[in-house]
């Protein structure tokens, strides 16, 4: 039997705090001509919710907003700011987020005033692989507006290819093409490259994250896989993946959370503990929410190095009501 696939809500969590911290390889991977034109280094995510028909329209948050220098390589050493706007997409349909992508664009310019690069990550459909989609509208057969993103469809990209590409690639590919009879020993080489990484322990969980939840394996590529792992080639992989959700994992949520203080992050830190509890224990209610959302640094860190050990949602200590 396939691995089921999780809810809707969290593709949304995992990528956002995926590209949160690996934009730049996102760039790299998908759009390099666009790469070098960007100073990631001063990379400000700005506040995503948004008010289209203010004072009681319906409140939309998007997914990802930065805000960063920009190099016009071509006219010179010029330098100005610009947004870049990436929302994820994992319904098996674009047609919903087209009009979405022109409105949030729209929003965008005219509250910030500055040029904006949209971009859509398909997680189910794959179009041409890397390109150009768009939102047309009209007055019947008269067009007034064609309305033009990037995108890339996941699912039409080939894994091997890309998993090569950099690190990011290495997670991204457990959604895209691959043949069946190699699933096992990409998913064991996948997880063998990110445990080699120099990355730190929050970044490699990350990506062995996705992995483990995208590289779905049927019975028979599950036994396989399990094979591998036993083998000394793959004996570092698993390591890591009998312990991702365990011990490695506290540790390297409880590294990522310092560094994104550090660095100003922690509302993305904040976001990844609310994943990580909904995946394990079900939506927060709205006061456990306003609990979290009201943590300082050390109480999140508390809720961090229980998380993992705790075996219910009531030793959180996030809320005295029961967690619908």
């Amino acid at each position: 039997m396939d691995r089921e696939i999780k809810p809707f809500k969290d593709h949304d969590q995992r990528f956002k705090t995926l590209l949160r911290e690996f934009l730049p390889e996102f760039f790299e991977l998908f759009f390099p001509e666009w790469a070098a034109r960007f100073d990631f280094t001063r990379t400000e995510w700005l506040d995503k919710e948004i008010f289209p028909d203010p004072p009681e329209g319906k409140r939309r948050s998007l997914d990802l907003v930065a805000k960063l220098p920009t190099v016009d390589n071509e006219a010179g050493p010029e330098e100005w700011l610009s947004l870049i706007h990436v929302e994820i997409e994992s319904s098996d349909s674009v047609e919903p987020l087209r009009r979405r992508m022109h409105r949030y664009y729209t929003h965008l310019r005219d509250e910030h005033e500055l040029p904006v690069l949209p971009i859509a990550l398909y997680l189910r459909v794959g179009l041409e692989g890397i390109g150009f989609d768009e939102f047309r509208d009209g007055f019947g057969s008269l067009e007034l507006l064609v309305f033009r993103y990037l995108y890339v469809g996941l699912p039409a990209l080939d894994a091997v290819e890309y998993m090569q590409k950099n690190d990011l690639g290495v997670a991204m590919a457990s959604l895209m093409k691959t043949p069946d009879d190699d699933r096992a020993a990409l998913r064991a080489a996948m997880a063998d490259v990110v445990i080699q990484m120099d990355r730190d322990e929050y970044r490699r969980y990350l990506l062995f994250e996705c992995i483990e939840t995208y590289m779905v394996l049927n019975e028979e590529q599950q036994a396989e896989y399990e094979r591998l792992l036993k083998t000394e080639q793959f004996q570092g992989a698993a390591r890591m993946a009998t312990t991702s959700l365990e011990k490695g994992l506290e540790q390297g949520l409880e590294q990522g959370l310092q560094q994104g203080l550090q660095q100003g992050a922690a509302q993305g830190r904040r976001e990844m503990i609310q994943f990580l509890i909904e995946d394990r224990f079900g939506a927060l209610s709205g006061a456990a929410k306003s609990r979290l959302d009201g943590m300082d640094d050390e109480e999140l860190r508390e809720v961090a190095r229980k998380l993992f050990s705790a075996k219910s949602f009531d030793e959180l200590g996030l809320s005295a009501e029961k967690n619908e």
